[in-house]
């Protein structure tokens, strides 16, 4: 089962409150919201391709970027790889969430443009 909080983290099925150990020490800790914040996903797939490694030579000596894509009511995360072993080159969408900002903008009435 998945943290209901971020929905990145594996919880335990059993577990009273329903979020994982992370958004727990950062709720405690750092003076964040309940809702995930874009950058701990951002950190959270940084560090996965890091565990990974490349996914052509499985080195990992590479360098990373990741940055969020908005359109219309979407946010598409997106990593992009530059492998020093292999030379390769490639970009990764690892997660696509609905604008929930854009979305509520729209519903007090809000317009605006990306």
């Amino acid at each position: 089962m998945l943290c209901t909080r971020c929905g990145l983290h594996n919880i335990k099925i059993d577990s009273a409150i329903g979020i994982c150990s992370v958004c727990q020490i950062n709720l405690m800790v750092e003076d964040v919201p309940n809702i995930v914040q874009d950058s701990e996903i951002v950190d959270w797939y940084v560090l996965k391709a890091i565990e990974q490694g490349c996914r052509y030579c499985s080195s990992h000596q590479f360098g990373i970027k990741a940055g969020i894509n908005y359109e219309n009511e979407l946010k598409w995360y997106i990593l992009k790889i530059d492998c020093g072993q292999c030379n390769n080159n490639y970009e990764e969408i690892v997660e696509v969430r609905t604008n929930e900002s854009k979305k509520d903008a729209i519903k007090k009435g809000n317009n605006y443009r990306r």
